[in-house]
């Protein structure tokens, strides 16, 4: 399993946005998943900065964004850092 450090944190880390589900404004992980995917394959990212002020994080519950960052760290399985 490869392993990241500081030094692997270069080229493009994009700010995720955080999907909801609309009505009860829950995470929408099928639309991360997707985001992620579609960041990896299309945009050829070397990283992805999720939980930030774009992402919504600084309004996210403890539980919401150990949710987001465990979906996102599932998803990305190892392929490219996740900050």
């Amino acid at each position: 399993m490869p392993s990241f450090g500081p030094g692997d944190l270069t080229g493009i880390l994009p700010p995720m946005v955080t999907p909801f589900n609309e009505g009860d404004e829950s995470i929408s992980e099928d639309a991360l998943r997707q985001d992620i995917t579609y960041m990896i394959d299309v945009g050829k990212v070397h990283g992805i900065v999720v939980g930030g002020s774009t992402g919504e994080g600084h309004t996210l519950t403890t539980d919401e964004l150990r949710t987001l960052v465990g979906i996102t760290v599932d998803e990305v399985g190892r392929r490219i850092p996740v900050v």
